[in-house]
């Protein structure tokens, strides 16, 4: 049976560069509800596509509305080193915000930019965890040096490196802080399997993608997993609460 409080740790709000009927975070928290999801981390779409100063002021006042519910990410952008990190000094102090997002293939950067090195740090000092766009296994493999530079980082790879998720998987299994975010527009059989065995289900996280994609996607992909119930859970909402601390 699927569980009627799932946390979802990779959803967003606002218009993307293609046709999304519902986007704004009124849509989102419904379709949300449908799925049976009680807690959602949110990124402003504006803020990955556009301004990322702007997109997450726009994102806050929106979490206001649903407080307890959404949680946001500071999207940042390493061409704008020291802006990227006044925001994360910014909404570090504010508990609407738990974590900070990074999105290298809209944004055209390198992981292994030393601009991005910085702001880990500042994430890694402030304690919030991190979401990384991850959609190759050289990303992944960048990622995975990172992680092995902030070993008590929480860090979660979106996507699990998209077509090429068996090479990330393995670099994930290098890295104990890493985990596995198995949200794609397909679903490889086996894909999950794969994921459980390399890192445990402890290191495996629930996350959508929404409003880009219907939950129910990864919920089918979950459930259709041969995995143990225990595994499940964890998935999705045990893994999830322990990253960003929330609240019962």
């Amino acid at each position: 049976m699927i569980p009627m409080n799932i946390v979802d740790v990779h959803t967003h709000v606002g218009k993307w560069m293609f046709p999304i009927q519902r986007a704004d975070i009124d849509d989102l928290v419904a379709i949300e509800r449908q799925c049976g999801i009680s807690k959602c981390v949110i990124s402003s779409s504006s803020a990955i596509l556009y301004d990322f100063i702007e997109g997450n002021s726009l994102l806050a006042r929106q979490l206001d509305k649903y407080r307890g519910l959404c949680y946001g990410y500071v999207v940042v952008n390493p061409h704008y080193l020291d802006e990227s990190l006044n925001e994360i000094e910014k909404y570090s102090r504010d508990p609407r915000f738990v974590g900070v997002k990074l999105h290298p293939d809209q944004q055209a950067f390198s992981l292994k930019d030393r601009a991005v090195a910085r702001i880990v740090d500042r994430a890694h000092e402030h304690r919030m965890p991190l979401l990384v766009h991850t959609f190759s296994a050289a990303a992944a493999a960048h990622l995975t040096e990172l992680a092995g530079q902030h070993r008590d980082l929480p860090i979660i790879m979106a996507h699990m490196g998209g077509a090429e998720w068996e090479s990330a998987v393995k670099y994930a299994e290098k890295a104990e802080n890493i985990y596995l975010d198995p949200c794609c527009s397909y679903a490889d059989r086996g894909k999950l399997e794969a994921a459980v065995r390399a890192v445990g289900a402890g290191r495996v996280v629930f996350g959508s993608d929404a409003v880009l994609f219907n939950p129910r996607f990864v919920i089918g992909m979950i459930e259709s997993a041969e995995i143990e119930e225990s595994d499940r859970q964890l998935i999705y909402r045990d893994n999830a609460m322990r990253i960003f601390g929330l609240e019962e």
